[in-house]
């Protein structure tokens, strides 16, 4: 894209920074939790619909997206901002009603991505691209539960807890070919190599009680549980490092029972995490194979609740060399990070790149790290505006020149999923309920383990 086009969208947005950085300061004081966005909804609603675009709502649950089309054919490029809050009621700034406290940045996102929409309202800028840019809102990126997510899916008001995820079920990304977004991080500007995918189970073993005078009369499931708990956690020595293999496990109910009776009835909660799909899977049926054992081994019943989290975060390189160049225009140099590092750390932007090319890039200021009681923005200049032309300048080098780059960087990607019904397939592998120790009337035992 040439100089002068971009100086000129880099211009409009300089222009309207104050608005920019009042719509960050505006979600910053108007937390709210996963699938309940609606107030912040209905404010960019209106802030979106001001600029002159149409907003196509989701509907039923907080989310929205805007199509802004060059009128060329082209490739279709999706940007990312994510609108719900952490609950860290610890925070001095959280909502004292909900706890709720936009400590992991998101209202940076929400605010740049708007200034993103200024950026390119120009009918020159557009007529020099090809293809369509698609500005989405998403609800819900915060790993959550309680009973109110419970009754999301019990009512099957969503299919899955991840916004992105829902978005995809509904297919909302259908003719998208590329992503990314931008979140808040060190500082400076970055990229990485990418993150874990994870898995969730949830391990319910049922016994039978009985006085701890007589434990030879009962079934103790507690003990079960740790038989399962110390296999799984010998298969630690089994993780690659490089994977960043993670299981962690957490009992979560013993029954309620006194302590002077053996527990009928143990649950514990289990988190899976590893780089590939593959190694995830692996994961996911050694472990069932530990708490099985733990459960034959004692005699007791062992109910298996499995559902995927998100997909490992993959990343395009040749995206994002696109982000890197348009960020040595608007960073010093020694605060732009290009890393092979990875992490343990999970997104549902994970979910879009099994499917898509996609890069999760991280701009910082700083300040206090997110997910603290701590966190605050301290340069909401560079959060906000600063972000929103760096979007912009990625977009008019993808969907610029008969968007060629764009072009390249699909040509070059090979997903995890080729198509929207294997990745539907895939989820719906890893989200179920398996009835994996049971007993005949003769004591017989029963194993539907995979």
């Amino acid at each position: 894209m040439d100089e002068v086009t971009l100086e000129e969208a880099f211009g409009r947005i300089e222009r309207k920074k104050d608005d920019i950085i009042a719509v960050l300061d505006h979600i910053w004081e108007h937390p709210e939790l996963g699938y309940k966005e609606w107030n912040t909804h209905k404010y960019l609603k209106k802030k979106y619909e001001d600029l002159g675009y149409i907003v196509h709502e989701v509907g039923d649950i907080p989310g929205f997206y805007i199509d802004i089309d060059t009128g060329k054919e082209g490739p279709t490029v999706a940007v990312f901002s994510e609108m719900d809050a952490l609950h860290i009621p610890e925070h001095p700034e959280s909502d004292k009603a909900t706890g709720a406290v936009h400590a992991c940045g998101h209202h940076t996102q929400l605010a740049a991505t708007y200034g993103t929409a200024i950026g390119l309202k120009d009918k020159d800028l557009l007529s020099k691209l090809s293809g369509k840019i698609r500005l989405f809102a998403v609800p819900c990126e915060e790993i959550v539960n309680g009973p109110f997510y419970d009754g999301l899916l019990r009512n099957k008001t969503v299919k899955f807890l991840g916004g992105k995820k829902e978005f995809i079920y509904r297919g909302l990304l259908e003719g998208v070919d590329i992503a990314f977004m931008i979140h808040g991080g060190a500082k400076g500007f970055g990229v990485s190599k990418g993150w874990d995918g994870n898995i969730n189970k949830r391990y319910i073993f049922e016994g039978k009680t009985s006085h701890v005078a007589s434990p030879f009369n009962g079934l103790n499931t507690m003990n079960a549980a740790l038989v399962a708990m110390n296999a799984a956690n010998a298969l630690r020595e089994r993780s690659v490092d490089a994977l960043h293999m993670r299981y962690y496990a957490n009992v979560v109910d013993n029954g309620g029972g006194a302590p002077n009776n053996v527990p009928m009835r143990t649950v514990v909660d289990v988190g899976l995490r590893a780089l590939t799909v593959k190694k995830l899977e692996e994961m996911s049926r050694d472990v069932d194979r530990a708490y099985i054992a733990g459960a034959y081994s004692q005699g007791v019943r062992l109910e298996i609740q499995t559902t995927m989290g998100y997909c490992p975060r993959r990343e395009s390189r040749p995206l994002q060399l696109v982000f890197l160049d348009v960020a040595k225009r608007l960073f010093p140099k020694e605060e732009i990070s290009d890393t092979e590092n990875t992490s343990a750390g999970v997104s549902d932007i994970g979910d879009i790149s099994s499917l898509i090319p996609t890069v999760h890039a991280f701009i910082g200021d700083g300040g206090p790290s997110n997910h603290t009681v701590k966190f605050h923005i301290i340069d909401k200049y560079r959060m906000g505006v600063t972000a929103a032309k760096e979007q912009v300048g990625v977009l008019l080098e993808l969907l610029g020149d008969n968007a060629a780059k764009a072009k390249e960087i699909m040509e070059e990607y090979k997903p995890t999923f080729a198509r929207r019904e294997d990745y539907l397939a895939f989820e719906e592998k890893y989200t179920k309920t398996l009835k994996a120790v049971d007993y005949d009337a003769d004591g017989k035992v029963l194993f539907k383990g995979e």
